[in-house]
């Protein structure tokens, strides 16, 4: 087990968003006690002290996480709310701060130059191939890899009561 040197931003929906998403669609599936969308999870640069600022933590990343929020829900960007502002963000979702981030799989996260994704194989060993793939996004900037990413990577995953999408915002350190 490897500590990676991230921090999680995660992020819950709170009552604004959700009355934000259940007015969209008279007809579609509405969030609620029996469907709520996986809280979502951002990596983000680690953290050095033990104190943590959650506002100063997600302001430099607060509009992205916001838009692909709102993304997530709805693509149609006329139907955002035209304030997205860091209070708006806050009112609308709750955020919590973890320091450990703890990778269970074993071998490197790797980088696939066919498909441009960020995966690793989870198995009991090594060499033991999984049905599980964890995958990663990239943030923005020229990487170690050599991989210049110009918009961050996202990547989807399978929610709990729909098929959401969620989210991971990392950059690749050796």
């Amino acid at each position: 087990m490897r500590r990676l040197k991230r921090t999680a931003i995660i992020v819950k929906p709170r009552q604004p968003y959700i009355k934000w998403a259940n007015s969209l669609d008279d007809d579609g599936v509405k969030l609620g006690e029996e469907c709520m969308p996986e809280h979502t999870i951002y990596l983000v640069e680690d953290i050095t002290g033990y104190l943590v600022d959650v506002e100063a933590m997600v302001t430099p990343h607060f509009e992205f996480i916001f838009e692909e929020e709102l993304n997530s829900w709805h693509r149609l960007e006329s139907d955002w709310p035209s304030n997205r502002d860091l209070a708006t963000f806050l009112e609308w979702f709750e955020v919590e701060i973890r320091s450990m981030v703890l990778d269970l799989c074993r071998g490197r996260i790797r980088y696939s130059p066919d498909t441009g994704d960020i995966t690793q194989k989870c198995g009991q060993r090594p060499e033991a191939e999984s049905e599980h793939t964890l995958r990663l996004a990239v943030g923005t900037g020229q990487h170690t890899s050599g991989l210049t990413v110009q918009q961050p990577l996202l990547v989807t995953v399978s929610g709990s009561c729909l098929n959401h999408t969620a989210f991971f915002w990392v950059s690749i350190h050796r």
